[in-house]
């Protein structure tokens, strides 16, 4: 859960915890949210 924690300050709100990890794979997420993080 390393990476949950990192997103939490980075993006601030637990709105990544609730999509799918699936999701978080090609970098959805990092686009989705336009946070600057490394896609895990």
């Amino acid at each position: 859960m390393t990476l949950g924690t990192l997103r939490w300050e980075l993006a601030g709100p637990p709105t990544f915890e609730r999509q799918p990890r699936t999701v978080d794979g090609p970098g959805t997420s990092v686009n989705d949210r336009g946070v600057d993080e490394v896609p895990g």
